[in-house]
């Protein structure tokens, strides 16, 4: 959690309005409308995916992720940002 953490807060200092993760990819940030892949970030494995849907996603949401669907949400951050 500590790395999506790192994640979000160099998002936030770039004014992303998106951030998008998948497995074995570099986490990316939509940026002015681009999509920009954070390559200073390692690769996300499926293991690390699972740990941040699973401290930051409702179980219906879970559920979805299961079954193959993507997702679309936002949550509350730290210090009430809403992502």
């Amino acid at each position: 959690m500590e790395l999506f953490k790192k994640i979000v807060h160099h998002s936030l200092q770039n004014k992303a309005s998106d951030i998008h993760i998948g497995p074995e990819a570099h986490p990316a940030a939509r940026i002015d409308g681009r999509i920009h892949f954070l390559k200073e970030f390692p690769q996300l494995s499926e293991i690390q995916l699972a740990e941040i849907a699973e401290s930051i996603l409702t179980s219906a949401h879970l559920e979805k992720i299961e079954i193959g669907r993507e997702i679309d949400f936002s949550f509350t951050f730290e210090k009430g940002i809403r992502l």
